[in-house]
């Protein structure tokens, strides 16, 4: 996980992720757990961690690109460094 978390948070992303395993486990009644990283890996479902960071990716990304939004930061910022 690329951003610091605090641990309740870590604990919940990781019972996600075994919730989607037990889930694999139970529809294509596999029990190894390479058959369930190579059925994710197969229909393109990925880890809950790489899925919210995308999210939030997509969330700054559209804030940047939001002409509003840039406005807003940088007025505060001026008003930040003039204090």
């Amino acid at each position: 996980m690329p951003r610091k978390l605090c641990h309740r948070h870590i604990v919940i992303v990781h019972s996600l992720d075994n919730c989607i395993n037990r889930a694999i486990v139970k529809v294509f009644h596999v029990t190894s757990s390479d058959c369930v990283q190579t059925i994710c890996h197969s229909v393109g479902l990925l880890h809950v961690w790489d899925l919210i960071e995308k999210k939030r990716l997509k969330f700054v990304n559209g804030l940047l690109n939001d002409i509003r939004f840039t406005r807003l930061f940088f007025s505060s910022l001026i008003v930040l460094f003039t204090v």
